[in-house]
């Protein structure tokens, strides 16, 4: 590595874009700010599909890298260009490039800070990395070779003047703000083609924007743990501007802070926040997707950093989780008292005290799919459409979305889908969705099979739960019931179960399947058995609750193979003599053992995997999952 200091850094964090890998088209510039991560222009990751090359420092060492997040707006002219130009690379195979990784800052900038800005030059034919900085000592009037801060637009972005256009080529390079100490964007191009100098995009705030928690996250945090003391970097022992004793000091905090677990520990607990913004307004929530974030905002956006990060500090080791034998909050707190004055250390870290560690409230979502519940007149079905409600901790529920009509099932299930991946990119903390579906639609796609639009992961690193559409919750009376017919079940055994065969009339009418339970006599029937795969109707009146005990075949019986006229009366007699002696609320776990036997025997494979049983307990608010034969066979069943 070049001993230069942060030049020598920049150039070897930093790499030209190429199109294939014999490296002959290059089509802009990248850098390296994470192990795993390279970061680039949106439109210069818009030149390929999803993989690209690159070649670091001065030498051009190779690497490739493939796209994970991007966006970038329209170019149709000046007064529409968006500043959401952004792209974020993964390494293909991180560990065998050499590059550093940038230092990140979050500055606040001023007109005529100082950049240092590194990015390939395009203007030779031979392309190569160059630094562009203005120089220790130049003549009076002499123009700078590097770049300064001109003018600091709201949206994300501010223009720079220097002794050269931002031209092709040079968009994606990291620019270095000297007085702050670390790169703060990256150059995205020129303002007009007369101008010197062009617009420069910040970055930490681009990537807030553009990417989702879980990689936001796994970049920033990574990224910490690479330039903490004792890492593999030392950028922080070059750094020599106005605030680099602040920057020095957010390094070393960043650097603990990247040691909590990942997830639910690196969230920004509310009251925190409500304590350190105490006397004014704080910035809005969004602003703070981790707890680096507002020890980043501290440090650079405060009248009093070194103060004010002492007090983050010392509240932090308070409200976050405790970590077993980590020793996180105790560093905090001695990285507090180390930046404070002498006079000041003395019971420092009791002046702020906290009443207990305020743990991150959960945000609950509701998505509901349902059909369309008004008169529906037509063959096709009705239309569903899909509602969302939102709830935070110990808050009401609040209303989200409803979406329009959607000609079907599938297409609401999308739409919602879709709706969920972009509130989950919006929300911090820990995530439960609870999903309602509709009855005949529960077992379509199990929850855990469910992936996010956006990029195909699936949605289930959140908690997730099923919640079965109303008439799989129990009320009081309900319960009442069932415990009533579940006390003479256990008294009558199998003679408490009305047997239904295949061509049996009643199978086919759900208001006579529910009479059949209706009657308060003794003599009233304690459950069904169904020999033959079940009609619709007998689903239906399983799931309302109206049979406490459903049991019925997957699969014709072996005399019977097309089913017609087949009172599944061979079925019946096996069953009943396997299950000699034993009461019916004893059948689903007896069941269960004999289809989860590893013994192969013709009884596991043509009796008991040809059986489902779902058994209704009192006081229990969600049935039994349904025991169940090979997947092929249940689904065509079901």
């Amino acid at each position: 590595m070049p001993d230069s200091g942060i030049d020598g850094f920049l150039l070897d964090a930093t790499a030209i874009v190429y199109e294939d890998a014999r490296a002959t088209r290059a089509i802009g510039t990248a850098f390296r700010v994470a192990p795993e991560y390279v970061v680039t222009a949106g439109h210069v990751a818009d030149a390929v599909d999803t993989r690209c090359f690159l070649g670091f420092g001065a030498d051009l060492d190779a690497a490739s890298a493939r796209v994970v997040a991007r966006f970038s707006g329209p170019r149709s002219g000046r007064g529409d260009w968006s500043f959401d130009d952004l792209a974020v690379l993964r390494l293909e195979e991180p560990d065998r490039v050499a590059a550093p990784c940038v230092l990140l800052a979050e500055p606040v900038m001023t007109l005529g800070d100082e950049l240092i800005a590194c990015a390939m030059n395009g203007i030779f034919q031979e392309e190569f990395l160059e630094i562009y900085r203005a120089p220790e000592a130049r003549a009076p009037g002499e123009p700078h070779a590097g770049y300064r801060v001109r003018h600091v637009h709201e949206g994300g972005w501010f223009t720079i003047d220097g002794h050269r256009a931002v031209v092709p080529g040079m968009s994606g390079g990291p620019v270095y703000s000297v007085r702050h100490g670390g790169v703060a964007g990256f150059m995205k191009g020129s303002e007009n083609r007369d101008a010197t100098g062009g617009v420069v995009v910040l970055l930490l705030d681009g990537l807030r924007r553009l990417c989702d928690r879980e990689l936001y996250e796994d970049l920033v945090v990574s990224h910490d743990a690479y330039h903490r003391p004792g890492g593999d970097s030392s950028w922080s022992d070059h750094l020599t501007g106005r605030d680099a004793v602040v920057r020095r000091w957010l390094v070393r905090i960043l650097g603990v802070l990247a040691r909590l677990p990942r997830g639910q520990a690196q969230d920004v607990p509310p009251g925190l926040v409500d304590l350190l913004f105490r006397d004014f307004l704080p910035p809005p929530a969004d602003r703070f997707v981790v707890l680096r974030d507002l020890a980043e905002y501290l440090g650079t956006q405060s009248t009093n950093p070194a103060y004010d990060l002492a007090r983050f500090c010392v509240l932090t080791a308070q409200n976050i989780a405790p970590q077993p034998d980590s020793g996180i909050a105790e560093e905090l707190c001695t990285l507090a008292e180390q930046m404070l004055p002498p006079r000041q250390r003395a019971g420092f870290r009791h002046q702020f005290p906290c009443a207990g560690a305020v743990q991150p409230a959960t945000t609950t979502v509701f998505g509901v799919i349902r059909a369309e519940e008004v008169p529906w007149v037509g063959a096709e079905p009705p239309p569903f459409r899909f509602e969302l409600f939102r709830k935070y901790g110990d808050h009401d529920i609040d209303p989200y979305q409803v979406s329009e009509p959607c000609p079907d099932y599938g297409q609401a299930k999308a739409a919602l889908k879709a709706e969920l991946d972009t509130l989950l990119r919006a929300t911090s903390g820990a995530v439960e969705l609870v999903i309602a579906l509709p009855d005949n639609y529960l077992s379509e796609e199990p929850l855990h099979q469910w992936r996010r639009p956006r990029d195909g992961r699936p949605f289930s690193r959140f908690v997730m739960r099923l919640r079965r559409s109303n008439t799989w919750e129990k009320d009081a009376e309900q319960s009442a019931e069932l415990e009533q017919r579940f006390r003479r079940l256990r008294a009558r055994a199998e003679q408490g179960l009305l047997w239904l065969e295949c061509a049996d009339p009643r199978s086919m009418d759900l208001p006579g399947l529910q009479d059949l339970f209706a009657d308060p006599e003794p003599a009233a029937l304690d459950g069904i058995a169904v020999v033959e795969p079940p009609s619709a109707e007998v689903l239906t009146a399983a799931q309302s609750n109206a049979l406490p005990v459903t049991l019925w075949r997957i699969d014709r019986c072996a005399a019977h193979p097309t089913g017609i006229d087949c009172p599944g009366t061979e079925f019946r007699e096996a069953l009943l003599e396997r299950m000699h002696g034993v009461p019916p609320e004893e059948w689903h776990p007896l069941i269960w053992r004999e289809q989860r036997s590893s013994a192969i025997s013709d009884a596991r494979d043509r009796l008991w995997r040809r059986i489902i049983c779902i058994f209704d307990k009192p006081g229990e608010s969600v049935r039994s999952y349904p025991l169940s034969g090979p997947e092929p066979t249940r689904r065509d069943a079901v």
